[in-house]
């Protein structure tokens, strides 16, 4: 589904270059959910950044199936991610003018696909993470916790092939966290969405069949036991 192969990208930080990805490569498989393990500054958020389109490598390949991501032109890269990938930001990112409802719906707006799915799958989705009270509140009106599920609920709303997802549970209370990872666990089962999740919370091992270690943009792949 995916391969990625010898990513570098590099950051000039005064006189020093940062490494924040060196030479990664790894393929990632369709229904695979994967964990990349690594403490704060280890590269992680970087490499997910530039999985998903949003940040250019200074070397390397990402090649969704035949199409190589960077080859792609910026309208095109747009459409793709719209399409097919899906993000979980380290911070829930809802738009404050927007309702939740809305906030959720808003993918839809740049896919034709989905517009007859409009506010239907919305709904449901915002009912599994437990926010179906809140569907006309808006994001000032929420806890963080109930924003982070809001987004997660968004995440979804196209049906993405693969989610990225970037410390997806942090500002979660321990019983939220594990109703959002059976809901990870139960999307990836039933409806085949791939996972790439990067964190610093060993506790998501169990949900992912590999696993990495990221430290100082190198990655290595790492037996949990």
């Amino acid at each position: 589904m995916l391969e990625i192969k010898g990513l570098h990208k590099n950051y000039k930080v005064g006189r020093d270059i940062i490494k924040a990805v060196d030479n990664v490569s790894f393929n990632v498989e369709k229904g695979d959910s994967i964990m990349i393990f690594g403490h704060s500054g280890s590269g992680k958020t970087t490499l997910l950044s530039i999985i998903g389109g949003l940040t250019k490598p200074d070397s390397g390949i990402i090649k969704y199936g035949d199409t190589e991501l960077w080859s792609l032109t910026d309208n095109d890269l747009s459409g793709f991610r719209n399409r097919r990938i899906n993000f979980i930001f380290q911070f829930s990112s809802l738009i404050p003018t927007l309702t939740v409802l809305e906030n959720v719906i808003l993918p839809t707006s740049f896919n034709k696909a989905a517009d007859k799915h409009r506010g239907i799958d919305a709904k449901d989705l915002l009912f599994m993470v437990g926010l179906q009270d809140k569907l006309s509140a808006y994001p000032s009106q929420l806890s963080g916790g109930q924003q982070r599920r809001a987004a997660i609920a968004r995440a979804f709303i196209n049906n993405p092939e693969i989610i990225l997802a970037d410390e997806p549970t942090g500002d979660l209370d321990e019983e939220t966290e594990a109703e959002m990872l059976a809901l990870f666990r139960k999307m990836n089962v039933e409806n085949g969405i791939t996972f790439l999740i990067v964190t610093h919370n060993t506790d998501i091992a169990s949900q992912c069949n590999k696993h990495f270690v990221m430290n100082r943009g190198i990655l290595t792949p790492k037996d949990m036991g």
